[in-house]
């Protein structure tokens, strides 16, 4: 009779030990989670927060908007552009900038979109 006493005991001692264990295993895991989610969260913010100016300037920029100003956007961009890896992208505000700098006779607005480009 001992015997199985000892035996009711071990096995009960197993199982809480068991469920223990995994409770605690899933809170590990849902505060692993809460904080993985957060900082995804925070990331996306701050591309928010980072996109914004870019975003008010690109609808800033129309056709009224001078030269000298304009073309230094466009150069601007493009290198941003060629950084990111986009090339066309970059070509074609690159192109621009050297054309609206020709056009308004910026010197330097031309050396700076002209030497990136090429």
């Amino acid at each position: 009779m001992q015997a199985i006493e000892k035996i009711k005991i071990k096995f009960t001692y197993f199982t809480l030990k068991f469920f223990f264990i995994s409770s605690l295993l899933l809170c590990i895991q849902s505060v692993t989670l809460v904080y993985a989610q957060a900082n995804i969260e925070l990331l996306v913010q701050e591309d928010q927060v980072n996109r914004e100016p870019w975003d008010n300037y690109q609808t800033l920029i129309s056709i009224q908007t001078p030269n000298y100003i304009s073309s230094q956007f466009n150069a601007y961009a493009g290198i941003i552009a060629q950084r990111q890896g986009l090339y066309m992208q970059s070509e074609k505000l690159l192109t621009k900038a050297i054309d609206q700098a020709t056009k308004a006779d910026l010197p330097r607005v031309y050396i700076i979109s002209s030497k990136k480009y090429r």
